[in-house]
């Protein structure tokens, strides 16, 4: 793991890397399904993006009827990005495949952006507590780190305008990527609770 760029003091040098965006990317969100009820499910949404194309997205809901907090779909977006972009495919659930795909990955090969902080501090080694975390995400951390030749934390939720420009009012990076993930995430919350709750 060679480098974890944070925001709000978002460098030169990372920016200059998010617009040009060559080799291997993984943009990743994850959030709950009813904010503040943790006890329906979590949703993701990850997209690999190979020297600017897109060529793996999806956003779904998981862990339907279980406790899920923010952290654990933050992380489970970030990993199962990182499996997908071994790919090049969509990986449904979270199997035994997934572990495979990333130990078979080369060194430094991925690059990551999220804009969790708990999620990329535990994925660069900076922040080491594994609380709340399922077994099987905290055994793949390890091989994800060697996976990873950098990280991102950009900030989240920006407006259009901020897009455009790519940083936002405090000077923090922006992602389209990233930003796609957060929203796809949300919608796929959203859907799930329409058809829970069937017609009006």
């Amino acid at each position: 793991m060679k480098a974890w760029h944070r925001h709000p003091r978002s460098s030169p040098g990372m920016l200059d890397d998010l617009k040009e965006a060559k080799g291997v990317w993984v943009y990743a969100d994850g959030g709950m399904i009813g904010p503040g009820n943790p006890s329906i499910g979590g949703t993701i949404a990850y997209r690999v993006v190979v020297d600017g194309e897109v060529v793996v997205e999806t956003a779904r809901v998981f862990g339907i009827g279980k406790e899920i907090t923010n952290n654990v779909s933050e992380m489970y977006a970030a990993l199962m990005g990182i499996a997908a972009a071994g790919s090049s495919t969509i990986l449904e659930g979270f199997p035994s495949l997934s572990l495979a795909l990333i130990q078979s990955m080369p060194e430094g090969s991925v690059r990551l952006v999220s804009d969790s902080a708990v999620a990329l501090g535990r994925l660069t080694g900076w922040y080491r507590k594994m609380d709340g975390l399922p077994e099987e995400f905290v055994r793949l951390v390890a091989y994800a780190r060697r996976v990873l030749s950098a990280a991102y934390q950009v900030k989240g939720h920006p407006s259009n305008k901020r897009l455009l420009e790519g940083v936002s009012k405090c000077g923090a990076a922006v992602s389209a990527h990233q930003h796609w993930c957060d929203v796809s995430a949300k919608a796929a919350g959203e859907e799930y609770l329409s058809k829970t709750k069937g017609p009006e």
